[in-house]
């Protein structure tokens, strides 16, 4: 599989000029260059230790309906939902997003190189064959986009980011079921713990990954002004807190926990881009 990230970048911006003119492609080119030169983001950190949450708790969280915060759509019963759960390369699932105009936002090259690199597997569901929903999952060392750069994950932790189904298969109980699945196919996996970040605008998303056990574990708020960065709670504390929590894991399973989490087929916002 050749994957030759180095020049899509080029290969974006040749189709953005023939698509949409120059006027598109310099907008985009200034607004990166903004984004090198000042970016700033703030997002609540959850957790959910996964020890003891064994298939009968996991399945639980899918008849539970979500509970509505401010602003928050509640979701139909998950009983109910038809389709497949599958896991996913992360290349695979890459290039179906960059085929889509309104999803290349979530294939980064950093992040799908990272993935790669360390064995990812992320998971997705699927209806008719088509995918409608998908949920980036990673363990050992992630890239986390919200702050440009790697970070090394404890053992036994997951970290979800960029949950994301289909605007027109939404409020049907995807986003919970297929988060169910996820959990489920982690503790199988001997990961004990799994976190996420989500922007407080966020309600709703908040509202789904509290109903199925999330917890806060503390904000984070981010700046970086001219490569320098600067945090309110380092991100290490919080993943360090969640490890605490669970405990070491039980036993290894294969290259996972101290790696990623392993799985293979291709997708209601969650922690989505600035949510990771």
């Amino acid at each position: 599989m050749n994957h030759k990230s180095s020049t899509d970048p080029v290969r974006r911006a040749a189709e953005i000029w023939r698509t949409r003119g120059t006027g598109e492609l310099l907008r985009r080119a200034a607004a990166r260059l903004t984004r090198l030169v000042f970016k700033s983001n703030s997002a609540v950190w959850y957790g959910r230790e996964l020890r003891g949450a064994g298939p009968s708790a996991v399945a639980a969280t899918l008849r539970a309906p979500v509970e509505s915060g401010v602003g928050a759509a509640p979701e139909r019963r998950g009983s109910g939902v038809t389709g497949d759960f599958a896991v996913a390369d992360p290349l695979e699932l890459g290039r179906w997003l960059r085929r889509d105009d309104g999803l290349a936002w979530a294939a980064d090259e950093r992040e799908l190189d990272v993935a790669a690199g360390c064995g990812h597997r992320w998971t997705s569901w699927s209806l008719g064959g088509r995918t409608v929903a998908f949920c980036k999952v990673g363990g050992g060392r992630v890239f986390i986009v919200d702050f440009d750069r790697a970070f090394d994950l404890p053992d036994g932790i997951a970290y979800l980011s960029d949950v994301y189904v289909m605007s027109q298969m939404r409020r049907k109980g995807i986003g919970r079921a297929l988060l169910a699945e996820t959990l489920r196919f982690l503790r199988s996996d001997s990961f004990v713990g799994v976190v996420c970040h989500i922007p407080r605008r966020n309600v709703a998303s908040a509202g789904l990954f509290g109903s199925l056990g999330f917890s806060p574990l503390g904000e984070v708020r981010f700046t970086r002004v001219l490569g320098i960065q600067f945090y309110s709670t380092r991100p290490e504390r919080l993943l360090e807190k969640m490890s605490s929590r669970c405990g070491p894991p039980a036993g290894l399973s294969g290259a996972r926990p101290g790696g990623g989490p392993g799985g293979g087929a291709l997708a209601e916002d969650g922690p989505g881009r600035g949510a990771g």
